[in-house]
């Protein structure tokens, strides 16, 4: 079935052209696109009236906001200000509800395709010749479930507390119209995607979509993680990265930790880390039911409580935690249909 913002996409942008700075300002409004993306958009100089429009419209339809902006077009003041859009057929030509687009009431809409990004830093080998055994599967594992949930899973390996603060901040970046520009910057970071069950050379565009997961596979301490210098990097440094793609600072943001302060997390140096394959298990289990992440991390919660390991001579357990939790509404991620 065919979106009608892509079935009148040459009429659409000649008649926004008319008023480009309005109905940029009206789709920000409306949280159709982020405050990063509306300074990237606002912030072109160089071509005509037409081509700021056609970057906006290559946007929504990147992210997946079609059925969104066919709303906003159909407001009445878009209408006052663009009549000619009244002459247009912009309903669907079939009665397909997607159901990404249901409940937005009380959960997130991710419509955009690939929901997003997954980033995943994998530090394995440390400088100081020790190894951090067990890592791959668990970047695997992670890869595997994330890229079924519709998102596209990049990895980092190896990764220096500079490195590490570095590519989140080029990430949190990343526009869809200046994504190859990044790439180029982002390739000493040593960038691998997942692809057909396996990392192998980055070769996608990297676009922002409607959710952004990060995924730091490494050694830490209370609220920081180490990089393969040996040097720590409070996560508030990374979180920060991505300050002002919300409506207010802070906003939207879920960090889980493998473990509660003072306590080591467990890894098996070949079947991977408690926690992260049992978020991978309760993901493939609960995400086609449409439960929500807290509900899935409660069930994580319980998984890694009831572990037990042998270290310094005493049996030990493990208790994973939700560290920051600023969630307006529920998150639940979907398979992907394709």
């Amino acid at each position: 079935m065919e979106e009608p913002i892509v079935r009148n996409k040459t009429a659409i942008q000649g008649i926004l052209s008319t008023d480009h700075q309005y109905i940029l300002d009206k789709v920000f409004e409306k949280k159709l696109i982020t405050r990063r993306d509306y300074n990237n958009l606002k912030g072109i100089l160089k071509g005509t009236a037409e081509d700021h429009v056609i970057n906006l419209v290559d946007n929504l339809i990147l992210k997946g906001r079609q059925a969104e902006f066919v709303k906003v077009l159909q407001c009445d003041d878009v209408l006052e200000t663009f009549p000619q859009l009244r002459t247009l057929d912009l309903e669907h030509t079939g009665s397909t509800v997607s159901p990404s687009t249901l409940n937005t009431d009380n959960s997130y809409l991710l419509s955009s395709k690939p929901t997003g990004l997954c980033v995943i830093i994998n530090n394995e080998n440390f400088q100081n010749g020790t190894k951090r055994r067990g890592t791959e599967k668990d970047s695997r594992s992670l890869a595997d479930v994330f890229s079924w949930l519709g998102f596209h899973v990049i990895m980092c390996k190896d990764q220096t507390k500079s490195d590490m603060e570095q590519v989140t901040k080029h990430l949190a970046a990343l526009n869809d119209l200046a994504a190859l520009n990044d790439l180029a910057a982002l390739q000493k970071y040593k960038l691998q995607e997942w692809s057909d069950g396996k990392f192998t050379t980055l070769r996608k565009p990297l676009r922002h979509g409607d959710a952004f997961v990060c995924c730091i596979l490494s050694h830490g301490a209370e609220g920081q993680v180490t990089g393969v210098d040996l040097k720590r990097l409070p996560i508030e440094d990374i979180t920060s990265a991505f300050d002002g793609q919300h409506s207010s600072v802070d906003a939207d943001f879920l960090v889980a930790m493998a473990t509660v302060k003072k306590y080591q997390a467990t890894r098996h140096i070949e079947d991977g880390s408690c926690f992260i394959q049992s978020l991978c298990k309760r993901l493939r289990e609960g995400c086609p039911g449409g439960d929500d992440i807290m509900e899935i991390l409660y069930r994580v919660n319980n998984d890694v409580s009831q572990k037990k390991f042998f270290g310094s001579g005493a049996v030990k357990t493990q208790m994973s935690e939700a560290k920051k939790v600023t969630l307006r509404r529920k998150l639940v991620f979907s398979p992907c249909s394709s």
